[in-house]
């Protein structure tokens, strides 16, 4: 456990610094897993520990001390403020964003996107599969996207096999297959 009061910041006189809530809360849990009862707990801040103000009477004044739980990350009533800063930087980062910035990302997923994958299918299509299968790969027609989710087919005899190619990243497909006899 000395290890790990040691990870506080200590002042000049050797007492570990608490001048924040964050800091009392940890030290006061790390306490208690030790096996401290509460008012030892107390006793131990109170006679170790340089304390702020705000960490007296928020914490100990305020019998605080008595609600935090050994279970918690953060205290309830930190969450409060951190969430609120939280939405303070977040909103902050919202305002910066340009219609120009929204117009180029479209752009950038619409266009340049889009036409990678078009680019890359192709080159799936005719420059390994048709080579390594030694069969023709013709474009399927508009209509058998639509219905089938066919972007290619292999003619056998008067039957097709249909071909949709997706990148191994792509999770989400609405219809994985339709089949038609």
């Amino acid at each position: 456990m000395l290890g790990e009061i040691l990870k506080f910041e200590i002042t000049e006189e050797g007492l570990v610094k608490l001048y924040d809530r964050f800091s009392f809360d940890e030290l006061f849990r790390l306490l208690l897993i030790n096996g401290f009862e509460r008012e030892q707990a107390l006793n131990f801040i109170l006679c170790n520990c340089a304390l702020s103000a705000l960490v007296f009477q928020e914490r100990i004044h305020n019998g605080y001390y008595q609600n935090i739980q050994v279970d918690e990350v953060i205290s309830p009533d930190l969450l409060q403020p951190k969430g609120q800063c939280l939405i303070e930087v977040i909103q902050a980062e919202i305002e910066e964003v340009t219609e120009e910035d929204c117009l180029q990302y479209i752009y950038n997923l619409v266009i340049n996107r889009t036409f990678d994958g078009y680019q890359t299918e192709i080159k799936t299509i005719y420059g390994k599969l048709q080579r390594d299968l030694g069969v023709k790969i013709e474009p399927a027609p508009d209509e058998w996207d639509r219905l089938y989710n066919v972007d290619f087919y292999i003619q056998v005899g008067g039957r097709h096999i249909g071909l949709q190619i997706k990148p191994i990243t792509y999770e989400q497909t609405p219809e994985v297959y339709r089949w038609k006899e």
